[in-house]
C-alpha cells in the first residue's frame, strides 16, 4: 500500500536506521530534541506498517514458498518486537521531558509565591519599596483592590479637619502636598499636624509630591518616588482605612486629581471627602485640566529663564531681620521640638550621633541666648542628660577658642596694617574725600595675605553681606566683628 502511493519506506528507514540499528535496537542517546524524536517515531511506525502489509501479502500454498514466508515471518516478527520497543523508549523519554519542564515552571511559580508572600512583610520603618523584590511585587498594579480617600486642605479648620477623618474612621493619612508651607492655615503646617496626627493615634507621613523641582505632579509620579510612594499608600489600604491630602479644597484643581487618576488605572476605587462629610468616588475617565497638563512645560521653561538669568529666586530681605519682623515672630506660637521624637526619627547611628548634635546646639543657644529665652527661638522638650552634657562640651569648647566640635580654629591671616574693606586713612580726608589708598597694603603683605588665606571658604555675613573668611565669622555665629558689636548693642538696649 505504501508503495502503491510513492512513498520509499526502505530508504527512509535506511536513512533514519542505517548504522545505528544492531539487532533491531535503536541508540536513542544521541536523540536530544523532541523534533529528532517525533521524526523517528514516524519513521518507525511507517516501517511497522510496512512489515503488516508485508505479512498479508503472502497467500500463496506452495510449500517451500510457506518455508522461506516462515522464516521471513520470524526475522519480521524480531524486528517487529524491537520497533515496538524502541517507540516505548521513545515515549517515555519524551514523557520525562515534559515531566521536568513541568517540574520546573511549577518549581518557578513557587518560588514567585514565596517572594510575593515575602514582600508583603514590612514593620511600617523606612521606605517599602527600597529593596529590589519589593519593587518586583508591589506595584500598584500588582497589589489586590482597595478603597482609598482623598481629602484638601482648604480652609479647613482643625476640629472640622479631624472630624471629617474621625467620620470616616482615617487611621494612616500621608501628605502628598508639594508646598505644605504656604497652607492657608498654620494648622496644616507639617510639623503642627504631624504632632496633632499622632495625638489621635493617626499614622502621618509627608511625601512632597509634584513638587517644582520634579517638574510637576504628572511627571513626578511617573518617576520611582511617585510609584514608590502610591504603593506604600496602596499597601497600607489594604490593611487600614487609608487617605491622602491635597492642598486645594477643590479635587477637580488639585494634584490630587492625578493622583486619583493613577490609582483608579491600577484597578483601586479613590473616594473624595468632601467639605460636609459626604463622599465622591472618582470617575474611572476625567480630562486633566490646564494647570496640570502644562505644569511640566511651565516648569521646565522657568528653569531655563533662571538659568539665562532672566528671573531670580526670592532672597531674604533686610526687612526680615528688622524690629517688624521681630515683633511679628513674637505674636507666633512658638516652634516647640520635641528631642526624644528628633531621635527616634535616626534609622542609623550616623543619623543619630548628627541628630543629637544638632539638638545639643540649639539646646546651647536655647541656654545662652537671650533671644531664644525671649521667645524668638525653638523651645527643645524632652532634652536627655547625653544632649545636656554635649551641649556643655560645646560651651567649653567655643569658650577655649576652638569650635564647637573641639578641633582648632584655623590661623587668621596676618595682614600688615587694617584689612582692605576697611578706610584707614592718615589725615582722615584727602581734599575733603576719604583717602582709602592709605588703606591698600603693600606687595609683600599682599602676597602674605594672599599666601595665608588661599583656598580659605568665604562667607557673607549676616548683617552686612560682605565677604569674609569662615575662620573670623565662625565665632561670631556667621556676623562680623562689627555687626557682632552691633547686635550685642541691640540686645543690651532690648533688655533695658
Amino acid at each position: 500500500a505504501l508503495r502503491s502511493t510513492g512513498f520509499d519506506a526502505e530508504a527512509a528507514a535506511e536513512l533514519l536506521l542505517g548504522g545505528a540499528f544492531a539487532g533491531g535496537l535503536l541508540d536513542t542517546g544521541n536523540v536530544a530534541s523532541s523534533c529528532c524524536r517525533t521524526v523517528q517515531v514516524t519513521a518507525l511506525y511507517a516501517r511497522l506498517e510496512e512489515l503488516h502489509a508485508r505479512r498479508q501479502s503472502c497467500s500463496e500454498d506452495d510449500s517451500a514458498l510457506a518455508m522461506r514466508l516462515q522464516r521471513e515471518e520470524e526475522g519480521l516478527e524480531g524486528e517487529e518486537m524491537a520497533i515496538l520497543q524502541q517507540l516505548q523508549e521513545l515515549e517515555s523519554q519524551e514523557a520525562s521531558v515534559v515531566d521536568q519542564e513541568a517540574l520546573r515552571n511549577q518549581f518557578a511559580a513557587y518560588e514567585d509565591m514565596l517572594d510575593a508572600t515575602d514582600a508583603e512583610v514590612w514593620d511600617g520603618r523606612g521606605d517599602l519599596m527600597v529593596r529590589e523584590w519589593r519593587r518586583a511585587h508591589l506595584q500598584i498594579e500588582q497589589q489586590d483592590p482597595c478603597t482609598l480617600y482623598a481629602l484638601g486642605c482648604g480652609s479647613l479648620s482643625e476640629p472640622t479637619f479631624f472630624e471629617l477623618l474621625s467620620l470616616h474612621s482615617i487611621r494612616v493619612l500621608y501628605d502628598f502636598r508639594a508646598s505644605p508651607d504656604t497652607a492657608m492655615q498654620k494648622h496644616f503646617s507639617v510639623r503642627i499636624l504631624e504632632i496633632a496626627c499622632k495625638a489621635r493615634n493617626i499614622l502621618y507621613r509627608h511625601i512632597a509630591l509634584g513638587r517644582e523641582t520634579a517638574y510637576g505632579i504628572l511627571k513626578h509620579l511617573r518617576e520611582d518616588e511617585g510609584r514608590n510612594s502610591l504603593a506604600e499608600v496602596v499597601w497600607y489600604g489594604r490593611r487600614k482605612r487609608t487617605a491622602f491630602l491635597g492642598a486645594e479644597e477643590d479635587w477637580h484643581i488639585d494634584h490630587r486629581l492625578a493622583i486619583a487618576s493613577r490609582l483608579r488605572e491600577a484597578g483601586h476605587t479613590v473616594l473624595h471627602v468632601l467639605c460636609n462629610g459626604s463622599t465622591e468616588e472618582h470617575p474611572e475617565a476625567v480630562a486633566m485640566p490646564d494647570c496640570l497638563a502644562g505644569e511640566e512645560a511651565r516648569l521646565r521653561l522657568l528653569e531655563k529663564q533662571r538659568l539665562a538669568g532672566e528671573l531670580r529666586r526670592p532672597q531674604k530681605s533686610v526687612a526680615s531681620r528688622s524690629t517688624e519682623s521681630v515683633a511679628q515672630r513674637l505674636t507666633m506660637p512658638r516652634k516647640e521640638i520635641d528631642a526624644g521624637e528628633e531621635l527616634r526619627k535616626a534609622n542609623t547611628q550616623a543619623e543619630l550621633c548628627r541628630a543629637q548634635r544638632r539638638l545639643a546646639t540649639l539646646q546651647r543657644r536655647f541656654e545662652d541666648s537671650s533671644d531664644v529665652q525671649a521667645g524668638l527661638g525653638p523651645k527643645i522638650l524632652n532634652v536627655n542628660k547625653w544632649i545636656r552634657a554635649e551641649a556643655s562640651q560645646q560651651r567649653d569648647n567655643l569658650a577655649a577658642g576652638k569650635t564647637k566640635d573641639g578641633k582648632d580654629k584655623a590661623a587668621k591671616p596676618s595682614v600688615d596694617g587694617v584689612p582692605s574693606y576697611s578706610w584707614a586713612g592718615t589725615g582722615g580726608t584727602s581734599e575733603g574725600n576719604p583717602n582709602f589708598m592709605a588703606s591698600v597694603p603693600s606687595s609683600s603683605s599682599a602676597a602674605a595675605m594672599c599666601g595665608t588665606s588661599q583656598g580659605e571658604l568665604k562667607v557673607d555675613c549676616l548683617g552686612c553681606n560682605a565677604a569674609f573668611p569662615w575662620s573670623i565669622l565662625e565665632s561670631g555665629d556667621g556676623h562680623c566683628p562689627d555687626c557682632l558689636l552691633q547686635v550685642q548693642q541691640q540686645q543690651q538696649q532690648q533688655q533695658q
